[in-house]
């Protein structure tokens, strides 16, 4: 058996979003992330009668959550990973079955000062929680704070690079090499990758070819490349350390260093900071488009971020959103930015 690419929208060619079926790693994956059939994961509920122990309750769903799920696998379930188990042993509380209770029902008075200490509590709570409020909200100046915003005035391009509408950049060294990485404009959209795969020292690479993946918690977007040529060396760092390309993008958070191979040629299809900028701005409103449109704001959980501010766009609108978003993100924006 094998697995064979499959159209499933019929437009004769094969979408990154049905790459999934090429083969066996590509079609688990997106199995992982719910691509195919549907969710992976459903809850399981447990319901009891009042008038079960409430111990009896709590030792049996202790023991289903710790030891009871190596079990599970023969129910056609998945255990449990270890900080998820945790997670759920915190919320199971011993309950009180509601009925008469004669020893606290002789005891008015416990309840009346349970009550009041209660209200003390609340009223303290309410007027710490008012201060923590308008701390957060006076900055040192004592002007209110406001979200991050994604405009080109808050996205950062260093003069001296070259920009690619691949959403790249590019430096060229005194030694005729190209140091590679990603503009501010990826990460402000998509929030902090936990993952990155990169290419390998001594790879051919293309331009408009698939170049690296960035991934966060499961979700990625592939980058392609601005030139063509060979990789002489990635950094390192990113393996352990991929915040690097959010916090410092054009720093900390280059990823390659490529030797050139038609740079006379592709040299004109790179754009310096100031017309990169202006081209920033129509990436933006493309932006704005693709969040309104059908692949984007009827699917999103949190449409509310997407016009903020008098029609200005919050940063890092995609960061919570679920993989199908993204995979809509790389077909209908990343892969047709080199036509705008």
């Amino acid at each position: 058996l094998s697995f064979l690419p499959i159209d499933r929208n019929g437009n004769g060619v094969i979408d990154t979003n049905e790459k999934i079926y090429a083969n066996l790693n590509e079609f688990k994956r997106g199995v992982w992330i719910g691509k195919f059939p549907q969710l992976l994961v459903q809850n399981v509920y447990v319901i009891t009668t009042p008038d079960i122990n409430s111990t009896e309750v709590e030792n049996f769903l202790t023991w289903v959550i710790t030891d009871g799920q190596k079990w599970l696998q023969h129910s056609g379930f998945t255990e449990l990973v270890i900080n998820e188990r945790q997670a759920k042993i915190d919320k199971i509380k011993p309950f009180e079955i509601p009925g008469n209770n004669s020893e606290t029902a002789n005891k008015p008075f416990n309840v009346f000062f349970l009550t009041i200490i209660t209200i003390a509590v609340l009223t303290v709570g309410f007027f710490v929680l008012l201060k923590i409020i308008n701390n957060t909200r006076q900055n040192s100046t004592g002007k209110t704070t406001r979200k991050e915003l994604l405009t080109e005035e808050t996205l950062a391009f260093p003069k001296g690079l070259l920009y690619d509408k691949s959403h790249t950049w590019i430096y060229m060294k005194k030694a005729g090499i190209l140091k590679f990485g990603i503009d501010d404009f990826i990460p402000k959209v998509t929030g902090e990758f936990t993952k990155i795969i990169m290419k390998n020292p001594g790879d051919r690479i293309l331009r408009n070819e698939p170049v690296v993946t960035l991934i966060q918690n499961g979700k990625q977007i592939v980058i392609n490349s601005p030139v063509s040529g060979i990789v002489k060396e990635i950094n390192e760092d990113l393996v352990t350390d991929p915040q690097y390309i959010s916090s410092s993008p054009y720093e900390k958070g280059w990823i390659y260093e490529i030797e050139p191979g038609k740079w006379k040629r592709e040299f004109e299809f790179l754009k310096f900071g100031e017309d990169y900028m202006n081209w920033i701005k129509r990436e933006i409103d493309r932006l704005k488009d693709f969040l309104s449109c059908s692949h984007g704001l009827n699917l999103i959980a949190n449409p509310q971020i997407v016009y903020q501010e008098g029609g200005e766009l919050y940063a890092y609108p995609l960061k919570d959103e679920e993989p199908r978003i993204w995979e809509d993100f790389q077909t209908y924006f990343i892969n047709t930015a080199d036509i705008y």
